[in-house]
């Protein structure tokens, strides 16, 4: 009966008017929404791209709070301060990292690879946005070949890859020499892709220096938000906004290249 009652409300009650009913469900979390994009005013409230305009329609709220994907905040500080000429963001998205890095390391150009192409309208207003238009290519499906095009062994250049178990196939160094050049981030997706870790871990020892990341629950003090918002009747919404429901444990590896310090200075201050 209530599979029914539900079937009919989507045939028949347009989405328009289902949007507007939606808050009604969870008042409080719909309260606390609308604060916070409020507040946030269209920019990204903290972590590293803290200050990006991400100005689209339905955002998701872990990429405003800057809380998505916290585990890797550390890793990107990690490579923050060595100067890039070359950001590859290989399943851009709507463009959160591609951007992002744009505005992080002004003096990159940044290819960023989209197989959904509904989603470069996206990545094309943020750059814009931002201001960043002019470094920012966007670019379909990245396969062997057009990494291959892409990387040049004389430039400095970071690998950002989010590409739901694809990282096998695409990141094999027996076949893109160049890789062992670049800085690599990649996020791994072992309950796709049994073995994916050691896959690319066995890959990649000999010639970077890797390090490991994993998926935490999030807590109030990772809420940006620390005052006016935060009391013991919302702790649990609050959490609940910055989870990013993932289906299983994850890991991101940074590989950072043994031999090539000569490419990777700190930036100019």
């Amino acid at each position: 009966m209530k599979a029914s009652l539900l079937n009919y409300y989507r045939d028949w009650l347009p989405l328009s008017i289902r949007d507007r009913l939606r808050p009604l469900s969870h008042p409080v979390k719909s309260l606390i929404i609308s604060v916070i994009l409020k507040i946030a005013n269209g920019r990204v409230l903290s972590g590293p791209f803290k200050g990006m305009k991400f100005t689209l329609e339905n955002p998701d709220l872990p990429k405003i709070l800057g809380t998505y994907e916290l585990e890797i905040d550390s890793a990107i500080k990690r490579i923050e301060a060595h100067r890039f000429d070359l950001i590859i963001n290989v399943g851009a998205g709507e463009g959160y990292y591609a951007v992002g890095t744009a505005l992080k390391w002004p003096e990159a150009v940044v290819y960023a690879f989209e197989a959904d192409r509904n989603k470069h309208p996206q990545i094309l207003k943020l750059s814009q946005n931002n201001a960043v238009l002019d470094r920012v290519k966007i670019l379909g499906i990245c396969q062997e070949n057009d990494l291959l095009a892409s990387l040049n062994q004389d430039l400095s250049t970071l690998i950002i890859i989010d590409i739901e178990g694809s990282e096998i196939e695409l990141l094999n160094p027996d076949m893109i020499a160049n890789l062992k050049k670049a800085v690599i981030l990649v996020e791994l997706h072992n309950f796709l892709s049994e073995q994916c870790s050691s896959i690319i871990w066995q890959r990649f020892q000999a010639s970077h220096e890797i390090e490991t990341y994993t998926t935490k629950d999030r807590d109030l003090e990772d809420f940006p938000l620390k005052k006016g918002i935060i009391n013991s009747l919302v702790t649990k919404q609050i959490i609940e906004l910055m989870c990013e429901n993932r289906p299983a444990t994850q890991e991101w590896f940074l590989m950072f290249p043994k031999n090539c310090g000569e490419l990777y200075t700190q930036k100019l201050s």
